[in-house]
């Protein structure tokens, strides 16, 4: 895999340089450096387009790490990869962290190398999450994104990754992307069964949930 660029986001300052100093002696990341807020996060996203972007959920006291997916990701497109490391392990704000957009969260008791490892996985398209943060409010899986639901429904006409891309107007990696988290999270053994599945459950002709 090439060299992983990662932004830290946290308003701990001596947490955020001691993050990027353990990513600093990882033999493929290069840390970009970190922000201490929300704002300053936007900006250095935008300036340094990392791969991934670890980041914790409260911020100033307020669950402003939550709202970065929104900020940062431009319609159909999942990247900056992001993180999130937090001392709130409760279900609810893991759910929440998948349904905004995030690819993985850990909490920050968690050892240097499985963070590392974390990175590495949300780097190449996958997303680390336990089963209980991707399931929906009634024990099912939670419904994919709307984004996604537009890719399931492409595939499910029979088009082609590049068609996909063409047909929503995002690229053909931005569609592979989709795909293999749409893989991961639904553990589907290939894109049929990903479609059947999609299809059992509603999610190709329901609207989306409110809750979610």
């Amino acid at each position: 895999m090439a060299e992983v660029t990662v932004l830290v986001v946290d308003d701990h300052p001596l947490f955020a340089s001691g993050t990027v100093d353990v990513l600093l002696k990882q033999p493929g990341l290069r840390p970009i450096g970190y922000a201490l807020g929300l704002a300053e996060a936007v900006v250095r996203v935008r300036e340094g387009d990392p791969d991934v972007v670890v980041c914790d959920v409260m911020i100033d006291g307020r669950p402003d790490g939550l709202e970065l997916p929104s900020r940062v990701h431009s319609p159909g497109s999942a990247r900056p990869a992001i993180l999130y490391l937090s001392e709130h392990v409760s279900p609810h704000f893991r759910a929440e962290a998948v349904a905004v957009g995030g690819a993985g969260y850990l909490p920050k008791t968690a050892e240097p190398d499985e963070v590392t490892a974390a990175i590495r996985t949300v780097a190449s398209g996958a997303t680390v999450f336990p089963r209980s943060a991707i399931a929906g409010t009634t024990g099912g899986p939670r419904r994919p994104s709307p984004r996604e639901v537009e890719i399931l429904v492409q595939i499910a006409s029979g088009a082609s990754t590049a068609e996909v891309g063409r047909r929503l107007g995002i690229s053909s990696k931005t569609v592979e992307t989709h795909i293999a988290r749409l893989f991961k999270r639904y553990s589907a053994a290939s894109r049929t069964h990903l479609v059947v599945m999609a299809d059992r459950r509603g999610w190709l002709t329901r609207p989306p949930r409110s809750d979610l």
